[in-house]
């Protein structure tokens, strides 16, 4: 396997690998980036996924993209443009990427993982098969090891920021919330995927090593990720791999809860790619967990608030979360009846089933602050310039602010701000606003009431500028 590898041990250790070797004494966890999944990130790139389009590390996209142009209409290119239209990406593209290998310059399923296990369920195995031998083709025919090559100072900087990043995190905490072991831990880096994804590699002899493949976070002057503060990161992904197998235990008593709040957030929860019931149960089950960690940690009183603040937001999208973070309380308070985590599974499921989703949705349009008005009207066409955009909401609000993307459109520049009114139910800031442009601003719900309840609906406002 041609993998970068850092080892996280007292001291730092870069190991450059042809077969797989490791150190001798087992570290905590491994840093690596997967030549065999930075191949696939590319192809997915050049085919026109938007989840592997991160462009933050700009002289290695600058460099990759330049390697992909003459390759662009490439089979195995050809072939992703195709399958995205059966639902291929996000973490299926994960799936295929970290179950493969590279060895004797040649692509190929890595022959101690269950690759049909780890194959995320959208994919057709033959088409795989085919993909991985159309990767195999482009691997040479791109000339990607060279480019793999000239980048491991790069990469070796990027593992570094990596291993700093997780000395903050309490593994031992982890364990013992869990019940089970964080021995094997792998962290797969990529730099053009604008996205993290907690996968497991299953091996053939029964071994499941949690690989979470992590994208670039907070480049630093010169374009290399150093991921301080996203310590979540490796909680939220690594919970993935505990609590998604248990929660498939009990898919069938699970009830419609999770499929009706599809049905009330939908537009919210495609925005986050989770369309479906049983990824919205997934997803539910890792962010109260998360918060829980969160929680523990907490520091002092404002961070408590804080963590309350982050449950009652994601709340406004995952409607049974906030119920699942108050029972995930009477477990680590009841551990003698629940050692691990799976023996608390039937209070989970029940906690889930008896939580209504409508109920819940309608406590936070009641309670939380709603977006009235706007100075400037939707679809307005105004003169460049410097402009104030002044929003204004029904009751006051005491935390939170910011300007939310809308896909193809661009969000303006500021200039001071943003300023409370007194009543605090209107916040005014600067726009600089160029010629001859098309602006689009999202208002998620980043905006708080006194008693810490969030803006349920995303807003958005469109305008458009003169030439």
């Amino acid at each position: 396997m041609k993998h970068l590898v850092l080892c996280l041990a007292a001291s730092i250790s870069i190991v450059f690998t042809s077969h797989g070797a490791t150190a001798a004494t087992p570290p905590r966890a491994l840093v690596e980036v997967d030549e065999a999944a930075e191949l696939t990130a590319a192809v997915m790139r050049v085919a026109g996924y938007d989840e592997y389009m991160l462009n933050d590390c700009k002289a290695y996209v600058t460099a990759l993209d330049s390697l992909l142009e003459p390759v662009k209409e490439h089979p195995a290119v050809e072939l992703a443009r195709k399958i995205r239209k059966s639902g291929i990406g996000y973490d299926a593209v994960a799936s295929l990427a970290l179950a493969l290998e590279i060895q004797n310059d040649s692509v190929r399923f890595n022959p101690t993982l269950d690759a049909a296990k780890m194959l995320d369920d959208r994919w057709y195995f033959p088409t795989a098969e085919r993909m991985v031998a159309l990767l195999d083709d482009f691997y040479r025919t791109s000339g990607f090891h060279h480019f793999f090559e000239s980048q491991k100072p790069f990469y070796a900087k990027a593992i570094a920021n990596m291993e700093t990043m997780l000395t903050g995190v309490d593994f031992k905490w982890l364990e013992d919330f869990y019940g089970v072991p964080f021995d094997k831990v792998r962290v797969a880096l990529s730099f053009s995927n604008d996205g993290n994804y907690g996968m497991t590699l299953k091996g053939i002899d029964g071994q499941d090593v949690f690989s979470p493949w992590i994208c670039a976070y907070n480049t630093d002057d010169e374009g290399v990720p150093t991921y301080h503060g996203h310590e979540g990161i490796i909680i939220h992904e690594g919970t993935h791999p505990i609590t998604n197998p248990l929660i498939e235990l009990y898919l069938d008593k699970f009830n419609g809860n999770s499929a009706r709040t599809v049905q009330l957030r939908e537009k919210q929860l495609a925005r986050m790619a989770y369309a479906s019931a049983n990824t919205v149960i997934y997803e539910t089950m890792v962010r109260a967990c998360h918060k829980r960690y969160d929680l523990a940690h907490a520091a002092t009183g404002a961070d408590s608030t804080a963590v309350i603040d982050n449950l009652r937001r994601e709340t406004a999208n995952f409607l049974t979360e906030e119920a699942i973070f108050n029972a995930l309380g009477d477990y680590q308070h009841n551990r003698d009846k629940y050692p691990t985590i799976a023996d608390f599974m039937p209070r989970l499921v029940d906690v889930h089933n008896s939580t209504s989703p409508d109920s819940v949705y309608n406590a936070l349009l009641s309670r939380g602050p709603r977006i009235i008005g706007f100075n400037i009207e939707d679809g307005a066409l105004l003169n460049a310039g410097e402009h104030v955009l002044t929003i204004t909401f029904d009751k006051p609000v005491v935390y939170g602010f910011g300007l939310g993307k809308i896909d193809g459109l661009e969000v303006p520049d500021t200039s001071g701000g943003p300023h409370r009114s007194e009543d605090r139910c209107s916040f005014s800031i600067g726009l600089i606003l160029e010629p001859g442009k098309q602006y689009g601003i999202s208002f998620p719900g980043w905006f708080g009431s006194v008693d810490h309840y969030y803006v349920p609906e995303t807003v958005e406002l469109r305008f458009s500028t003169l030439p």
